[in-house]
Order: structure tokens, then sequence, then C-alpha cells
């Protein structure tokens, strides 16, 4: 996936230079320390992006120029009136929507929890009028946010879910916004001429395909697929990788449910001002980075549960604030050394490896049984209790049995 989603960047999208307009030196793009993002601003359009605070976008763009001053890229996309070829458009953006959705799965896979597809696939890189943006800047994270959960039908109110993007998808992520986009913008005009959804589109939807359309859970699934076969041998879509998912991450990443539990329990201190600690935490000496929807001490925690299970897969994590050229997986172990983030301790990591072979089959026992599908028909609860029982494991309705 690494090495796909940079070739695509580098010689499809960037045309093949693609490491000359990736030097934020060389281009004049922000370094990523030097990006502003006031996650509070909810005003219409906002992106850190277009923050003045961070740097002034060149007319007509980074790519755009590179189009216009090289000669084999502007034979391919001028004509020799100075006209925009249609047809090599129409293939850039096509290839530009395959590099979004290998973008796409990079988050889905290396961001932590994995989001819902549909909310996925509809995130904005820019505020609504009556929706706060998915993607937003946080000291040195870029977070993916999410606002779904299955009791918001119930409860009538959605919840802030940010996600720390590890270091090369981040990397990749501001690039597209300061590089790309604009040129993709612009031969969507030349193409679709002034159709509005198109426009729309390709100025707030996070991914794209031509013509505007949005990605769907399907075409992420079959992405799922092909990355996963010759790995794990079955063809994982977005269900079965959530199910996997939320056993992993359930087990080395308390941290979150931790300060939950602590923002619930009240305190004298807090009684004594007439308010609960989480109206405290969340209104009360706070700083400009905190969000109005989450507390100020649970925000990093958010991240802190990206990060880790980040460090699990060897995955450069978040908030390292280094071009994707030197965040690679090879250099990880490089990077941990010369500390560049904070590493697991070996406790930590004893308790999440297995101890030894007859731990090994609880995930495919437990887990994988109850997400898998085999000929189309879905595998027997049966068998799960059966493997659970032989691995000396309790299904949930025996431990509720036990308990009472």
């Amino acid at each position: 996936m690494e090495g796909e989603v940079l070739e695509r960047w580098e010689k499809k999208v960037c045309m093949g230079y693609g490491r000359q307009v990736s030097d934020r030196q060389m281009s004049r793009v922000p370094p990523s320390a030097a990006i502003v993002d006031h996650i509070m601003d909810s005003q219409a359009g906002y992106c850190f992006a277009d923050d003045k605070r961070t740097w002034t976008a060149p007319s007509p763009g980074i790519l755009m120029k590179l189009v216009c001053e090289q000669p084999e890229l502007r034979a391919r996309f001028f004509n020799e009136k100075g006209e925009w070829r249609l047809l090599a458009a129409s293939q850039w953006l096509e290839e530009y929507s395959v590099f979004l959705l290998i973008l796409m799965v990079c988050m889905e896979l290396g961001s932590g929890a994995p989001a819902q597809g549909t909310e996925l696939m509809m995130a904005w890189c820019r505020n609504t009028r009556t929706r706060l943006r998915n993607l937003a800047k946080f000291d040195a994270h870029t977070m993916l946010t999410r606002t779904y959960h299955k009791g918001g039908s119930i409860q009538g109110v959605d919840k802030y879910i940010p996600h720390s993007l590890d270091v090369l998808t981040s990397d990749l992520v501001q690039l597209d916004l300061f590089i790309a986009r604009p040129i993709a913008r612009a031969m969507a005009k030349m193409v679709y001429g002034k159709e509005a959804a198109v426009n729309v589109s390709y100025l707030m939807n996070m991914f794209v395909q031509p013509g505007g359309m949005v990605y769907t859970t399907d075409d992420l699934s079959t992405q799922l697929q092909l990355v996963s076969m010759p790995i794990v041998k079955f063809p994982m879509k977005v269900n079965p990788l959530r199910h996997i998912m939320a056993g992993f991450i359930h087990k080395k990443c308390p941290a979150v449910q931790e300060v939950l539990a602590t923002m619930e329990a009240d305190t004298i201190d807090a009684r004594q001002f007439g308010h609960t600690r989480m109206v405290e935490e969340q209104h009360y000496v706070v700083s400009h980075k905190s969000n109005e929807m989450v507390a100020e001490e649970v925000l990093p925690a958010f991240l802190d549960c990206s990060t880790n299970f980040q460090v699990c897969l060897r995955i450069v994590p978040g908030g390292v604030e280094l071009p994707y050229s030197e965040v690679r997986q090879s250099q990880f172990d490089e990077l941990a050394a010369a500390g560049k983030f904070k590493v697991l301790s070996k406790k930590r990591q004893q308790m999440l490896e297995p101890a030894g072979s007859e731990r090994m089959p609880a995930l495919d026992s437990v887990f994988l049984p109850r997400c898998l599908y085999t000929d189309g028909q879905q595998m027997e609860a049966g068998r799960a209790v059966r493997d659970a029982e032989r691995f000396g494991h309790r299904t949930s309705t025996q431990a509720k049995d036990a308990d009472r």
C-alpha cells in the first residue's frame, strides 16, 4: 500500500515530478509545523489549506505552473492554440481519483478504529453551512474526524471522534490539498463545464471520482479485498475489518476508556462551581486548541489511541512532522531509535503479543467466525461457541451466567 500510493502520487498525479513538487522548500508549500488551523472555526468553506496565516496560495497553482513550464507536459495537456486537450485532462482526473481511493484505504487501515464506509466516502475537507469539516490539524497531528455513532438517532446528537493519521498519509493529504487539488478543480471545470455539482464536489469532498461522483462502500471493499487477499488469504471487506479491528483495539488501546471514565466521575471541586466535571473540562480553563464538542484532555487521548495502534503495526505514527520520503515503514526502527516518536514499553508489547501458540487461535475462533462468510452463507454462531470453549474462552452469554 505504501509503495503503491507513493507511486501514484509521484508518477501519475505529479506526472513524474513528484519529488520536486513535494519538496516543500522548493515548491514553497508551508511545512507541516507551520500549518495553522483553528479547529473551532465553523465558517462555511474554511480549510487549513486556505488559511492566510499558513500561506498565500500561488496562482495558478504549483502543478499548473509545472504543466505550463515543462514542454512535454504542455504538449500533453494543451494544443497548438493553447486550448486544453480534454482527453488528457480526463485521463489525469481518472488517475487522480485512483490515488484518492488508495489514500482512503490507507486512512481506513492505519488510523485506529475504521470509520463507517459511508461517512468516510462523504468526508469533507472544508466546512459546510451545517457541518464541520472532517479534516483538521491539531498540533503536529493531522486529524480525520468523524461524528457518526450508533446512538445518534436516539440521542439526537453527533459525537466528535478524531483519528490521528499516520505521518506518511498525513503528508500526502496535505500535499494533495496544497498542490493537486487546485489543478484538479481547474481540469474539472474544463472537462465538465460549469456544472455546479462537479465544482462543489472537487472543492469540498476529500475523495472524489471523475464527474464529481463520490465513492461507495463497495468501491472501498473492492480495494480492501485487493490489499488483504495476498496477506491474510481471504478477501476482507469493510464489515469484517471493523469486527477484527474492534477486538484488536479493545485489547491494546484503553486510554480513551480511562479518560472517559474519569470525565463521567463527578468531583467536589466541580460541584462547588455548580456544574459537572464534563462541563468544567469543556468550557472552563481551556485553550484556543480545544474543541467545543470534546474536552481538551480527551482529544490527545483519542490521538494517542491512533498512534499506539500505528506503532503496534510498525507504521511511523502521526505527530512526526517529517516529509513522506523520510517516514517509510523501512525507516521505522531508525526513527524510533532517534526518539522521533514514543515507542511502546516492553511490558506493553508483551501484553499485546501472544504468549504462546495456545493463545494464537483466539482471534480466529472468537472474532473471525462472526464476520467471515463462506459460499455466501454466514458461519454458524455455534461454531464460535464450540471453538471458544475448546480454547478456554467464555462467550458473552456464559460470562453473564457466571456473573449471576
